[in-house]
């Protein structure tokens, strides 16, 4: 007797396999879902940098790379989960063919829980791109080379979603057809500019706006008198407040006055908008002063002349620094009741940061030392040095190295 061999190809995916009205709702159901996942970890991410923000943190650095990977990312993932839901509620029907037994699966349980298993899934990618990686502080470690490895997190659910579909229905035109369209609402997506930053960054303005708005004021006054100008970049520095690009600037600025040759006065302006914008704990305890010391402003100002733009600029540095030294003493001057005043009380006291007093304490000293003096000097125009101004006692003196480089300073202070 002859056997038979009966070859069984499969079918091809048809919309009548499925059923219009259970075609079309599917659609419906995975768009939704994609929709709400995006809104939701969109949101997510705007709400946590706001807390962020409220704790006196910093908005994280969006580059072009960084934002271009956030949006697609988050648009090719909720794309896969869309595609999940929609196949999965083509087929959840009770079918022989694919439960082998007409045994019913909620709709409902499965779909939830697979909503909870890609909302995991992408918060724990977002906390390795931004903590396991090394992301200290803003702007250090940014996985930028590497983020093009993790769409293929997205790029294998997509798969995953079609493969028990293809092993019962020829589906390549359907696999191809959605691949094209999820890759085309990624770019769209990606030309609207969208960015995870939109509450975040009102929060940050209202947070800062009494820096920022000094900030403004500082610059538009060195276009306006001194005819300087600063880069994008230095200006984006300045608004941060402890990302990698502002401690290099307060760095580099701080070295400059290290050197023997004449500071350049947009050098002196920066140093002074760091001071005024002062924000206390730098790297560790150990080095928590980022800024020069007065007697560094001070060997500037004896360079140049008394009516220089440079010497009006360097007084208004000792300016800076008088008012943090009456913040040290806890007495206040100005407007007491502003948010930058109260925290510079509050990193000078010591109640955000514990950190090592000493430099400190030494540009205190430094400070009240000089201004002291200088008013005593009488070289320099300028409400500081009015002899009426309320000083406290200053116990600095001056050691062998510091009379011989300052032998005007050399004379008791009554």
């Amino acid at each position: 007797m002859q056997i038979e061999k009966r070859i069984q190809l499969k079918p091809r995916l048809q919309i009548s396999k499925i059923g219009k009205i259970q075609f079309w709702l599917g659609l419906f159901y995975g768009l939704l879902n994609a929709v709400v996942f995006y809104l939701f970890v969109f949101y997510l991410i705007d709400f946590m940098m706001v807390f962020m923000i409220a704790i006196d943190g910093d908005l994280p650095l969006q580059t072009k790379s960084i934002s271009f990977f956030e949006t697609s990312f988050l648009a090719a993932t909720s794309l896969s989960l869309g595609i999940t839901m929609m196949i999965r509620h083509w087929f959840m029907r009770p079918t022989f063919r694919f439960q082998r037994s007409h045994k019913k699966i909620s709709l409902r349980i499965s779909n939830y829980s697979l909503f909870i298993y890609y909302l995991v899934l992408y918060v724990a990618i977002v906390y390795i791109r931004f903590f396991v990686f090394g992301k200290t502080f803003t702007g250090v470690y940014q996985p930028v080379d590497y983020t093009n490895l993790l769409f293929i997190i997205p790029l294998y659910l997509f798969f995953v979603a079609w493969t028990e579909v293809s092993r019962y229905f020829v589906a390549n035109k359907w696999i191809i057809s959605a691949f094209l369209i999820g890759l085309l609402t990624i770019f769209f997506l990606n030309s609207l500019n969208i960015k995870p930053t939109t509450f975040s960054e009102k929060a940050f303005k209202i947070m800062q706006a009494e820096e920022l708005k000094y900030l403004d004021h500082e610059l538009k006054k060195a276009k306006e008198k001194y005819n300087l100008q600063f880069s994008e970049e230095t200006v984006s520095a300045l608004k941060e407040l402890r990302s990698k690009r502002s401690f290099e600037l307060l760095e580099k600025v701080r070295l400059a006055f290290t050197t023997d040759k004449k500071v350049s006065l947009d050098t002196i302006i920066l140093e002074k908008i760091l001071i005024h914008n002062f924000k206390g704990y730098y790297k560790g305890w150990r080095d928590s002063y980022a800024y020069i010391f007065p007697f560094q402003a001070y060997e500037q100002l004896r360079k140049v002349d008394s009516q220089s733009s440079q010497a009006t600029e360097l007084i208004l540095v000792l300016e800076e620094f008088y008012k943090l030294s009456i913040l040290m003493m806890e007495i206040p001057i100005d407007n007491h009741d502003n948010l930058l005043y109260q925290k510079k009380v509050s990193i000078l006291e010591d109640q955000l940061y514990n950190y090592d007093s000493n430099e400190y304490r030494k540009m205190f000293y430094e400070t009240i030392f000089l201004v002291k003096n200088l008013q005593k000097l009488n070289r320099y125009d300028h409400p500081m040095f009015n002899i009426e101004t309320p000083l406290p006692p200053s116990m600095y003196r001056l050691n062998a190295k510091i009379q011989e480089k300052f032998p005007e300073l050399v004379h008791p202070i009554e």
